[in-house]
């Protein structure tokens, strides 16, 4: 399943996470490159369910093999998954709207992280509607203290869609990173928890944390 949706982009968000002050100068060349970027921007998913077997060192989940003691405690018991590459799209960065300027990129990268939030929001309503799987908890490869699920894991969990540059423009490099640079790949299940992998990184300055660290939860999923 490949999904576009339409981007909904916060004003008042973007000028606090820019670092803008309103009323000022700065802030009518912002709103230029805001409302650019509501116009162009495509943030899209693929999302695919696979069966799912999970043991004590991981999971088999679409005929690949996937490392991680906590993503195969997370799955005990589970039957399907679903698996979903989200990206804010390659229309922003192809436009050049930075203009070779470093504080405009940094606003676009602002933008961009709130058009792959657009994705993210998507495909869990996609996954209810499809799906009714009721509460949903995620996994990311990388997301996380490295032994959580290594970046590694990206690979395979890639290799589950087959196409996803020609149908939603993302790439996998070498080191394991997608391009667009605001792309994440997820595995999704059910769950009554709504476990969040922030809750064993002990990364505490990470401006993408959502869920405070769990100690009880680090030492449960780690034995």
């Amino acid at each position: 399943m490949t999904t576009t949706f339409p981007p909904s982009l916060d004003w008042e968000q973007f000028l606090t996470r820019g670092g803008i002050a309103p009323g000022t100068d700065m802030e009518n060349e912002t709103r230029e490159v805001f409302d650019a970027v509501s116009k162009i921007g495509k943030p899209k998913c693929l999302l695919r369910a696979f069966e799912a077997e999970a043991d004590e060192t991981g999971a088999w989940i679409g005929g690949r093999r996937f490392t991680s003691r906590v993503l195969g405690r997370n799955l005990r018991g589970i039957a399907t998954v679903y698996a979903s590459v989200c990206t804010c799209g390659a229309e922003v960065d192809a436009a050049r709207l930075d203009n070779g300027d470093e504080l405009r990129g940094w606003w676009l990268d602002v933008l961009k992280t709130q058009l792959l939030m657009n994705a993210r929001e998507g495909v869990v309503r996609e996954i209810d509607r499809a799906f009714k799987p009721g509460t949903l908890a995620a996994m990311s490869p990388g997301s996380g203290d490295r032994d959580v699920w290594p970046i590694e894991e990206q690979r395979p969990l890639f290799d589950l869609f087959e196409g996803a540059e020609k149908n939603i423009g993302v790439t996998l490099t070498p080191s394991f990173l997608m391009v667009p640079n605001k792309t994440v790949s997820t595995l999704w299940y059910p769950s009554a928890s709504g476990f969040k992998t922030c809750q064993l990184c002990h990364r505490e300055k990470c401006p993408n944390r959502n869920a405070p660290f769990d100690q009880k939860a680090w030492e449960q999923l780690h034995g």
